[in-house]
């Protein structure tokens, strides 16, 4: 199963209606960099992107996603870490804490979210539907997209030297997806501001 490309564009796209705020200064992970992980021992607890947005179907949900087990290669899946907690993080009163999360783990090929009102589980792979919830998670192909040598031209020589060429194209990702309404994230208050993030713990 495959996680379409609007996710790669999907951060900037929670801006419409809901504000996103800074989280905390942490060490933060992108695509096997990570300064906490160990790789690629633990690469399946090692986060490669975090993206929130309006759901496409629904302005009215908000879908979050959590890559991990970057630049797996096409035909292969990682797979989840049984010992790793999976949680996406949500601070409703703009003091860059956490006040609520919806936490995930697996055993096996089960899976398993909890959060706020929300207590789903079912076969990894398998789209998972509780009341206005959804929540998937699997082998998808990387959305992300960066052109690195572009990108290194163009800063060099100040000129557009884009390529449009993705070095991950074909790389996979184990992905988690989340979609749930707004008011959901918003802890049933009228808050405009959100911060959301995610994290890996073992």
């Amino acid at each position: 199963m495959r996680i379409a490309r609007y996710l790669a564009v999907g951060g900037a796209l929670v801006a419409l209606g809901l504000l996103l705020v800074r989280a905390p200064a942490i060490e933060a992970a992108d695509h096997t960099d990570s300064a906490k992980v160990k790789l690629p021992a633990n690469v399946k607890a090692d986060i490669a992107d975090f993206y929130a947005f309006l759901s496409p179907a629904d302005n009215g949900n908000v879908v979050l996603v959590m890559t991990v087990a970057a630049l797996t290669p096409a035909g292969m899946d990682q797979g989840f870490d049984d010992a790793t907690r999976y949680d996406f993080h949500v601070d409703t009163d703009d003091d860059q804490k956490s006040d609520h999360k919806f936490s995930v783990r697996t055993k096996g090929t089960q899976i398993r979210v909890k959060g706020p009102n929300v207590d789903i589980q079912g076969d990894i792979g398998k789209v998972l539907t509780e009341g206005n919830v959804k929540f998937w998670a699997g082998v998808a192909d990387d959305p992300f997209f960066i052109d690195l040598t572009g990108l290194a031209d163009t800063l060099s020589s100040a000129t557009d030297k884009f390529t449009g060429a993705d070095p991950l194209a074909g790389t996979n990702v184990s992905a988690i997806v989340l979609e749930m309404p707004k008011a959901m994230l918003q802890g049933g208050a009228s808050q405009t501001k959100l911060g959301l993030w995610a994290t890996t713990t073992r």
